[in-house]
């Protein structure tokens, strides 16, 4: 038995890489229908996103938020940075991690 990428035999594998090249060859072709698309989708989400964001910021007081973003944008400056997305290793449990975060909330 022959068998394809992913250990898919026979036909089958001929069928998945026929929907895959077809697939890639509607975004050569039709780069624009599918921008068109996507760009329909984005924009509503784009305005729904920077709610939410608005909302979850207002729930930090507004030193925390400012620290924040001073150490994102030092950190996309120089990426040797501390990395602001990663999770500290501190050894501390999630929940004591939880609750020095909601001290500094109130």
């Amino acid at each position: 038995m022959i068998t394809g990428a992913g250990g898919i035999s026979g036909k089958s594998s001929t069928s998945v890489s026929c929907i895959f090249s077809f697939s890639l060859y509607t975004l050569i072709v039709f780069p624009e229908t599918i921008f068109a698309k996507r760009l329909k989708e984005a924009v509503p989400m784009r305005s729904k996103h920077q709610d939410i964001f608005a909302k979850f910021s207002a729930t930090f007081k507004s030193t925390t938020v400012s620290q924040w973003e001073e150490m994102v944008k030092a950190w996309e400056r120089d990426p040797t940075q501390p990395n602001p997305y990663e999770e500290p290793v501190n050894g501390e449990f999630p929940c004591a991690i939880l609750y020095s975060c909601l001290l500094t909330i109130q």
